[in-house]
C-alpha cells in the first residue's frame, strides 16, 4: 500500500497474492516502487498508474535489495547466495555468486559517483556494490561487470550464539572508500575498503540490524535490538550520543537530515522521532 501525506489517505495498493514481501524501495527521483518477493521475482511498479515490469531470478527469494540511486539500476541478494543487479530498462541482469546455495544474502549496498553506471566516465567515477552474508562475509564489487574490489569477514561472531550475519551496509557517502557494516553479533564496523581492514569496530549490547551514514558529517546512526539508537563519529569510533526510550527490540530506523531527525519503529508498539540538532 502507498498511502498520501498528510490526508494519510490510500493512494495505490497491490495484491501479493500471498506471496511475502521481503523489501521495498522507491526510485530515487520518480513515483516508482520496487519490490523484493519471497517467490524470487522483483517487481517494479509506476505510482499510481499501477503498471509493471517483473525481473525474474531462478526461483530462489530475493531477501533485501533497493533502486539504486543513479535511478537506472536495482540491485537484489538472494537466498541461494547469488545477486543480481538488472538494468531496468533492458530487464538485463549482471549476476554474482557471493557464496555458496545454502548461505543467505541478508543485504546490499551500492553508491553510484557518475553518469552510468555500465560505461563510467572517466573523471574518477565512484561505482561500487556490496554483498552482506549470514555467515559474516561481504564482498564489495562493481555492479556493472561484477570487477571484485575486496571480500572482508565483517561478522565478528560471538561464543554466544555464533550468529553474525551482515544485517545492514553503507559506504561513505562522499567518496565511497570506506564500508561500515552492522552484524548480528552486535558489532558496527567501519572499513577501508582499499586496504581490506577494520579502521574501528564499535560493539553494541546487541544485533544491529540497521545503520545510516549522514551525507553531511562524519557520523554514523545504529539501531540496535537493545532498543537503543546510537551515533557514532566514524574519525574516532567513539559513540557521541544515545537515544532511549524503547522498551524492545528496534525493527527499523530511518534518518531524514533535513529535518535533523531520527524515526524509529519498535516491537514495543511505537514510532519515536528523535532529533539531532
Amino acid at each position: 500500500k502507498v498511502w498520501k501525506l498528510p490526508s494519510a489517505t490510500l493512494y495505490w495498493s497491490e495484491d501479493s497474492n500471498g506471496v511475502d514481501q521481503e523489501w521495498i524501495s522507491w526510485h530515487p527521483f520518480a513515483n516508482v516502487l520496487g519490490a523484493g518477493i519471497n517467490d524470487g521475482v522483483v517487481w517494479i511498479w509506476q505510482i499510481p498508474s499501477g503498471r509493471c515490469k517483473t525481473y525474474l531470478g531462478n526461483s530462489s527469494p530475493t531477501l533485501c535489495g533497493h533502486l539504486m540511486n543513479d535511478g537506472a539500476h536495482a540491485i537484489a541478494g538472494y537466498k541461494d547466495g547469488m545477486v543480481r543487479v538488472w538494468d531496468m530498462k533492458n530487464n538485463t541482469p549482471m549476476e554474482l555468486k557471493v557464496a555458496s546455495p545454502t548461505v543467505n544474502v541478508l543485504s546490499v549496498a551500492s553508491l553510484i559517483i557518475t553518469d552510468e553506471v555500465d560505461k563510467p566516465t572517466s573523471l574518477n567515477p565512484i561505482v561500487k556494490a556490496a554483498a552482506g552474508c549470514e555467515d559474516g562475509s561481504v564482498t564489495i564489487f562493481h555492479p556493472g561487470n561484477g570487477k571484485l574490489f575486496a571480500r572482508l569477514q565483517a561478522g565478528f561472531a560471538s561464543s554466544d550464539d555464533g550468529s553474525c550475519g551482515i544485517e545492514a551496509m553503507v559506504f561513505s557517502p562522499a567518496d565511497g572508500q570506506y564500508l561500515a557494516t552492522a552484524s548480528l553479533s552486535g558489532v558496527l564496523a567501519i572499513w577501508d575498503i582499499a586496504r581490506k581492514t577494520a579502521v574501528y569496530t564499535m560493539p553494541h549490547p546487541a544485533s544491529v540490524i540497521r545503520i545510516r551514514w549522514m551525507t553531511q558529517n562524519a557520523y554514523v546512526i545504529s539501531a540496535c535490538l537493545d532498543g537503543v539508537v546510537r551515533v557514532w563519529d566514524v574519525r574516532s569510533g567513539q559513540c557521541v550520543r544515545d537515544y532511549l526510550g524503547h522498551s524492545d527490540d528496534i525493527l527499523d530506523m530511518m534518518v531524514s537530515e533535513a529535518s535533523k531527525a531520527v524515526v524509529s519503529a519498535s516491537s514495543d508498539g511505537t514510532v519515536r522521532v528523535f532529533s539531532l540538532a
